[in-house]
């Protein structure tokens, strides 16, 4: 049995999408209840979806990464969008994560600007939030140390 995700892919999971990762509702389930209305809205962050069928990436907003290599290889939205001509290319991004962190780039210039944050994972954000998780862990008490 295969069903289709929102972006269209036939997929043989039945709860995501085995091509691009979205998640799929049971057939005769209840539409997700809409967010509550917010203040004008400041930041989106986009995770790990490599489908190039997805056409996802917000083109008003300031758009970062966390990897420009990665951007461009892997985020079919941004491919697609740079393709049709909608954004003019990797002039686009306005800086890596890293670069503002480090003071190399300006991050959100004010409290209007709609930013983008489109991750598509690198080893340094998964050892940084290793890190605090098991500092966190330490912390409070929890947890179980096991020595490799």
């Amino acid at each position: 049995m295969s069903v289709r995700c929102p972006a269209g892919h036939q997929s043989k999971a039945t709860d995501y999408c085995d091509v691009c990762g979205a998640v799929i509702a049971p057939a005769g389930a209840a539409a997700a209840p809409a967010a509550p209305a917010a203040e004008p809205p400041s930041s989106v962050t986009e995770a790990a979806v490599r489908c190039p069928h997805c056409q996802d990436l917000n083109l008003a907003s300031a758009l970062f990464c966390d990897s420009r290599e990665s951007l461009r290889n892997e985020a079919g939205e941004f491919a697609r969008a740079v393709a049709e001509g909608a954004v003019p290319g990797e002039e686009h991004i306005r800086a890596e994560l890293g670069e503002v962190l480090a003071g190399m780039a300006p991050g959100r210039r004010d409290d209007g600007e709609l930013t983008l944050f489109r991750s598509l994972g690198v080893a340094i954000e998964d050892l940084a939030a290793a890190e605090r998780a098991v500092a966190t862990a330490r912390e409070r008490g929890i947890g179980t140390e096991v020595e490799l």
